[in-house]
This record gives C-alpha cells, structure tokens and sequence, in this order.
C-alpha cells in the first residue's frame, strides 16, 4: 500500500514541476510580452523566471517535510488501529515509547512506567504517540530524518535508499584521527617525516578513524535542497540561482526517496499486520 501523503506530495511536485516548465518557457519565448508587457526584456524575464523556481524550491522543500510529518501520524494511527500488545512492538519502537515515557518530572515518569509495565505483564496494547517518534523541527536534515525512522524500527534509511537507487557502497567514509590533525602534527614535528610518521601511527593505534558522511546518493540531494533553501528563506544570498532544469531534478529526486521511504514503512507496517493476523 501506499501511504495517503505520498499521494498528496505526488500533486504537489506535479504542480512545482508546472512552475519549472513555465520558468523554463520565460526563458526561451519572448512573445509572453503580448501577455504582459513588463517582460518583453530578456533581463525581466530571466530574474522573474528565477523568481518562480526559488520560491517553489522553498515549496518543495516545505513539501518535504510536511510528507515526513504526515508519514509519521499515518503510520502511528494505522499502527495504534492494529491494538498490538506492547511487548510485539519492535527493539526500537519500544525504546522510543520508553524514552519519551521518561522524564526528569519523577511523578510523570513513575505514572508512565507503571503503564507500560502493566501493558507488558497484561499482554495488552499502549497507545503511542507521535511525540515519542519526534519530527524534524522545520530542518528536515539527513541526521534528524534517519533519527525519525530508527525511532520506527528503520536504521540508516537515507543510506539504504542511496546504497539501493544509486549503486553505492555506503553514504560514510572513514577518516584516521591523524587525517584530521595533519596540519598540527606537521608544525609540531618541524618537517621532520620520521618523526612525523612516528606521531601518526601512535595517535592512529590509539584511536579508531571516525565515521563521516559523503555528500553522495540523497545524501547530497537533500544537502543541496536544504542549503539553497536556507538562502533564499533566510535572504543570505539574494541573487541565488535555481535553474527550471535544477527545479525538476530536485522534485525527480525528492519524490524518488519519498517513495523509497513509503516503501520501507509499508514493509515495517506489513510485519505488524502479519503478526496481529497470526495472533
């Protein structure tokens, strides 16, 4: 199945892509001035046509993360419709409950976990909420999108999408301690290559090279999307380009992973239905 909002971000993309395709016509006709006058210039045309697609990269953005909240609230009431005993939950879904159950507030905490644990020992359902997943808080960045879905029993879901739709190996590289000290150790060591060798395998024995992202796979789509979205919503760049071309790969690209990440919660949600059909 697919989720309801993934049919509602498929219009609104269609209707982003619309204002590319007419951004892209200002560009290359000159007789819109028969329509309106003000842009029989190719200057006019040009910045109006650039108007158009930053405002409506600015849409797809918001689109982005509306569809992630959406996600989220159907897939938590359709789960709550199953009424699955809390102890069927997966490993991650159940430390999110329990996470948000507990707070520094002793008494709410205390209250909460009595609750829990009655559900477990009663073998009976609690409700969850979507507060317990959390949301991207208006920066629907890589990190907070696939902290969204480890809290649904997903890990990684940015990297397994960019691994599977475009061939990669990983989203990460590793990189030596001593990588990221390079220019320190070659100052302290005064040129001296021995001496500098010797600094580098004693500080690369001691500790482990360090995960880090590439800007590959939609890990760079949504990099790329978020950065330009920030100056134009924010004014840090006033002459910022988004080409109609740059426009629609962006949609292409943004409704892509949206359908890879329907695809995964289905399956998660499959697996829920099939237990409450075997209960």
């Amino acid at each position: 199945m697919a989720f309801h909002c993934l049919l509602e971000l498929t219009e609104k993309i269609v209707e982003t892509d619309r204002v590319a395709r007419l951004a892209e016509y200002l560009l290359e006709e000159s007789d819109i001035a028969s329509v309106y006058m003000d842009l029989s210039e190719s200057a006019h045309r040009r910045s109006t046509a650039n108007a158009m697609t930053k405002a409506a990269l600015v849409l797809l953005s918001g689109y982005f993360e509306g569809y992630l909240k959406k996600l989220v609230e159907e897939f938590v009431g359709t789960l709550n419709d199953l009424e699955l005993p809390l102890k069927s939950t997966g490993d991650e879904l159940l430390l999110s409950v329990l996470q948000h159950s507990i707070t520094e507030n002793r008494n709410k905490s205390l209250a909460s976990a009595l609750a829990i644990r009655d559900c477990i020992i009663g073998d009976s359902h609690f409700q969850l909420t979507q507060e317990a997943i959390g949301g991207t808080k208006g920066n629907p960045t890589v990190d907070t999108v696939e902290t969204i879905f480890q809290r649904l029993g997903i890990p990684a879901i940015i990297d397994k999408l960019s691994i599977r739709d475009y061939a990669l190996d990983s989203t990460y590289t590793t990189v030596s301690q001593s990588q990221q000290l390079h220019n320190s150790i070659e100052l302290a060591v005064g040129g001296d290559v021995a001496y500098y060798q010797k600094v580098v395998e004693l500080i690369d024995e001691k500790w482990a090279p360090k995960k880090q992202r590439r800007g590959v796979g939609y890990v760079g789509i949504i990099q790329e999307l978020l950065k330009k979205r920030n100056r134009i919503a924010h004014g840090e760049n006033w002459g910022e380009q988004v080409t109609p071309t740059e426009l629609m790969n962006f949609n292409r690209d943004i409704l892509r992973l949206c359908i890879g990440i329907d695809e995964f919660l289905t399956e998660e949600l499959d697996s829920y239905t099939t237990a409450t059909a075997e209960a």
